[in-house]
Parts: C-alpha cells; structure tokens; sequence
C-alpha cells in the first residue's frame, strides 16, 4: 500500500513539474516557506523575472499578488530617477500602470550598486493576479519602463501564464 500511494505521489509531482516546466520552485523547510519564480529573460539589456512566495509546501489560498522585477546593468543609472521609476503595459490594448516601485525590506532591491565601474539597478513593482492573468493571456504584450520599450516575447508570455497559473489553489 505504501509503494501505491508512493508511485501517486511522484506520479502527481512529475505532472506538477510537468505542466509548470518554465518555473522554479523552491521550498525553505525552515520557514515553511514556498518560492516560485520564472526563468529570467533577458529583453533590451533588462532582466526579467516574476516571482511570489506561498506558506506551506502548496498553495492553499489564492496568491493575490506577485513581484515583477526588472534587473539592469549599466554604466550610468537608468531608473532610479522620479521620472524613470513608472511601468506601463499594454496587453492586447488593455493599459496597465505602476507608479513606483514596491519597496522591498532589502535595501538592494531598489537602489544601485557600483560593480566593476557598472550600476545594477533592480525594480520590483507589485502586479495583482488579476492584471497578471489578463497580461499573460494576451496575444500582443508591450512594456515601457522609464524611457526603455520593448515587446515581449512569447516565450515570456507564456512564462506569465504559468506562474499566474501556479498561483491559484492546488487540489
């Protein structure tokens, strides 16, 4: 009986691993902590990754937000100025707007650090599901981060649709 519901068990987390192949989870067993991030992508001299963090092993309430951190290297700051710090998407011709950075308690995450003569700079706004379910489900995604425009890719796309999807309840 054992061996059944062992073979169940690694049979529903190779599925599991399966149908969210482009994310990474990782559980801290001290905290009882779940984190689960997208690969990150790399667009116009950005890197992006979005990420949530759940209690437990599994998620058992909807996750109402995720982080969408933008990374940048660079000689000169890009982003830390007032008037760098705005992100706008458009996802099918729906626009979405986050005015400033969710200030994160590690202090690197919104200010820049001089590495070998280059700044990395690091934003993280605040998306709720909902925006992000109507973002990952568009055909067409374009993005404006201080004076910076791009598209996404599909790929990255469908990075969005399965961490939105990992972000609901599990049976």
């Amino acid at each position: 009986m054992k061996t059944i519901l062992c073979l169940i068990a690694l049979s529903l987390t190779v599925t599991a691993q399966q149908h969210h192949s482009n994310l990474k989870v990782s559980y801290e067993k001290v905290e009882d902590r779940t984190n689960v991030s997208t690969k990150t992508r790399d667009v116009k001299g950005l890197s992006i990754t979005a990420f949530f963090n759940h209690h437990g092993k599994s998620v058992s309430t909807p996750v109402e937000a995720l982080g969408l951190m933008f990374e940048s290297r660079s000689e000169d700051w890009k982003f830390l100025h007032d008037y760098d710090q705005q992100l706008f998407v458009l996802a099918d011709g729906q626009r979405f707007k986050y005015d400033r950075p969710r200030i994160d308690s590690t202090i690197l995450k919104l200010r820049s650090v001089y590495q070998h003569n280059n700044v990395k700079e690091r934003l993280i706004f605040a998306i709720k599901r909902e925006d992000m379910e109507q973002i990952g489900n568009a055909q067409k995604v374009e993005i404006k981060l201080g004076t910076v425009t791009f598209a996404l890719g599909s790929d990255t796309i469908k990075d969005l649709r399965e961490i939105v999807d990992a972000m609901k309840p599990q049976p």
